[in-house]
């Protein structure tokens, strides 16, 4: 099966994301109050990564508690998608592929990195495995890719 990635994603509320058998991308929340919430796709099923890949998800202080997920399609595609990370019931935004000319290893594990620094709280490190087994990074930083 898929990995689970689980993280809390305030001071209440457990979250799990998996990949589905034909590449949805799914997530579950947990709290004291409803319990376990059904399964339910992030953002539809328009994108789908590769079956059972990971989905990384990295929630900081930086970008306002807004959870940030990462995940690689059948394709090699990296793909993105953000929800404000205090409150479970925001919408999902739309998935965005990150430079989708340079492909990675269909369903690579993304690693993504907050940086914890004053000087620069918004900033952003991914990294993944090309098919060449090279490993590719980007970065993101608030004022310059906005």
């Amino acid at each position: 099966g898929a990995p689970i990635t689980a993280l809390w994603s305030s001071a209440e509320t457990l979250e799990l994301f998996a990949t589905s058998g034909d590449g949805t991308v799914l997530s579950t929340r947990w709290d004291a109050v409803h319990a376990w919430q059904a399964w339910s796709a992030v953002m539809g099923n328009a994108v789908k990564l590769q079956p059972g890949a990971a989905v990384t998800v990295v929630r900081g202080p930086q970008f306002d508690y807004t959870l940030q997920a990462f995940g690689t399609a059948a394709d090699g595609v990296v793909w993105n998608n953000s929800r404000l990370g205090i409150y479970p019931e925001a919408n999902w935004q739309s998935w965005i592929p990150i430079h989708p000319e340079q492909t990675m290893v269909p369903g690579a594990t993304v690693a993504a990195l907050l940086r914890p620094s004053d000087s620069s709280p918004n900033h952003l490190d991914l990294f993944a495995r090309a098919g060449d087994g090279s490993v590719w990074s980007i970065w993101w930083e608030a004022g310059y890719y906005d």
